[in-house]
């Protein structure tokens, strides 16, 4: 009896290795900073002066969001493990101390991973409804379709084709807190309003992600990188063009939502001068040291949850209601 749960004890150990690179607190903070960001911008947009309303839903949807991304990272250390050995044993020092390469964690182990996070996101959502069901099932298997490469190998051997078929799952993932609001009340207009918030938040993190894989020339190796595809420079300059458009479309967005004002422009402002500060460091001073710009752009990403959630805290007030509890079935009726 002691061996089979000493090696569930293993497992479990090994699984928390992926804490390294998803850190379950920040993480959370993200999910929390994003299911309210979203939740407070769709109940400001619907008008009036009442406070904002946090309810119980809240636990479910920020852990929806953070697992979410988690099975995205345990998909991505599915898909990449060949590539990170092979990188690996050429000698990429970035890739020979991953845990899928010193055996610190095994294919066994992610799988595992996967299907315990599966079923949590699955109680997630029947506790909110069928219509947040049926938006996370829609989620999840687009969710799943982007761990199979979409059926398309190719995507597999070209880093821009998976980046512009992977990184709109922000997207859906944003669609889905959307779909929960729908829940307990209809989407507000202008819906083009609405699409410069889900904008205004997607494309931080595709300037997170372009900005992670930037090297200067004598430092690139097999390893695709967007320095590659771009060029050092033009990569760069993609993050602060998308940091840009970011910041057009959630100052467009405070405008006709009404969460404008120095609170919010103030937060978001830092934020992007942060991020435009590191892309300006590196076109001037170009070092190795200065390629690191997802520091930066992290800080842009936050600032924009976080602003939103201050601003709408700050302008309405934020009122605690558990309202409609878990087990309440009228919450199933479409």
């Amino acid at each position: 009896m002691t061996e089979p749960t000493e090696q569930h004890s293993s497992r479990i150990r090994r699984m928390w290795t992926l804490s390294e690179q998803f850190p379950p607190i920040p993480m959370l903070l993200v999910g929390f900073l994003t299911y309210c960001a979203l939740d407070w911008s769709l109940q400001g947009l619907a008008g009036g002066s009442d406070p904002l309303v946090l309810t119980w839903r809240v636990i479910p949807g920020a852990l929806s969001v953070t697992l979410l991304a988690f099975i995205l990272r345990v998909y991505d250390e599915l898909k990449d493990a060949d590539s990170d050995r092979r990188l690996a044993a050429a000698g990429d020092e970035r890739y020979m101390n991953r845990p899928i390469v010193t055996g610190a964690i095994t294919e066994g182990d992610l799988h595992a991973a996967r299907w315990l996070t599966s079923g949590v996101l699955l109680v997630c959502a029947l506790s909110l409804g069928l219509k947040a069901l049926i938006a996370f099932a829609l989620a999840y298997y687009v969710f799943w379709l982007s761990f199979k490469w979409y059926f398309y190998p190719k995507i597999q051997e070209s880093l821009f084709l998976a980046l512009v078929t992977h990184n709109p799952l922000t997207l859906v993932v944003e669609l889905y807190v959307v779909a929960m609001f729908w829940v307990g009340a209809a989407i507000p207009g202008p819906l083009w309003a609405l699409g410069l918030l889900l904008l205004g938040l997607w494309f931080p993190l595709t300037a997170w992600e372009t900005s992670r894989k930037i090297r200067l020339p004598d430092m690139e190796t097999d390893y695709e990188t967007y320095s590659k595809i771009f060029g050092w420079r033009g990569a760069a300059c993609v993050s602060q063009t998308l940091v840009l458009i970011s910041l057009g479309c959630l100052v467009g967005f405070g405008q006709v939502s009404g969460v404008g004002g120095g609170v919010f422009y103030g937060i978001l402002g830092v934020g992007a001068l942060v991020a435009l500060g590191g892309v300006l460091r590196l076109l001037l001073k170009p070092t190795p040291a200065a390629t690191k710009l997802r520091p930066f752009m992290e800080v842009y990403s936050f600032a924009t949850q976080a602003g939103l959630c201050i601003a709408w805290g700050v302008s309405r007030g934020v009122s605690v209601n558990t309202g409609l509890l878990p087990w309440d079935v009228s919450q199933w009726a479409l």
